[in-house]
């Protein structure tokens, strides 16, 4: 981490681990009730919609700190990925990302939280997850086609140039599939 990180990290993050804030002005074009300063509205705690910095949206809690690297365009960052980086002690990585243990994305305790390298490797988790819970084997694949968990020497699987899998369609699902597809390419070549 660089001196300058450092310094936003340690202003972020206080010793007696309290989430540090501040209060911002936000232009707001067009505003009908223009403040004596121009079209500005406080933000923080003047703000008279102020709900304490905290605001939960598409299911996750978000913390309002907008000197955080990671922080959306209203000045919020979710509060799980703060929790881990007070953990690791340092700022996540870009491509980093913060899987829930539990898959209840507002339980942030640090107990529930895992950093994985890449989003890549957080969605083979969340697949893996799914086929235990789905089949009882992390291991086996869901069919495209019949939407069935099985083993994938039983599949023909599409699998990427790094080696991830992506997907499996069982032997006898593709047959099916292909002999519907060539019905239907058959009939439209009669009809043009």
């Amino acid at each position: 981490m660089t001196p300058a990180e450092q310094t936003i990290f340690d202003s972020i993050y206080l010793p007696d681990g309290a989430l540090g804030g501040q209060e911002r002005l936000v232009p707001r074009p067009n505003s009908q009730a223009e403040t004596p300063e121009g079209a500005l509205m406080s933000s923080g705690s003047k703000c008279p919609r102020w709900k304490g910095g905290v605001v939960v949206r598409n299911n996750y809690r978000y913390i309002f700190l907008p000197q955080h690297p990671r922080v959306d365009n209203n000045g919020y960052v979710r509060e799980h990925i703060l929790v881990a980086e007070r953990a690791l002690g340092e700022f996540l990585k870009d491509d980093e990302v913060v899987h829930h243990l539990n898959e209840d994305t507002l339980d942030n305790r640090q107990e529930n939280l895992m950093v994985c390298e890449s989003e890549a490797v957080h969605q083979i988790i969340h697949r893996r997850a799914r086929a235990f819970y789905a089949c009882g084997n992390p291991d086996w694949l869901r069919c495209i086609l019949c939407k069935k968990h099985d083993d994938p020497e039983k599949m023909y699987v599409r699998i990427y140039r790094d080696g991830r899998c992506c997907w499996g369609r069982h032997r006898k699902c593709h047959a099916e599939s292909e002999k519907q597809r060539s019905k239907v390419k058959a009939l439209c070549l009669h009809f043009n």
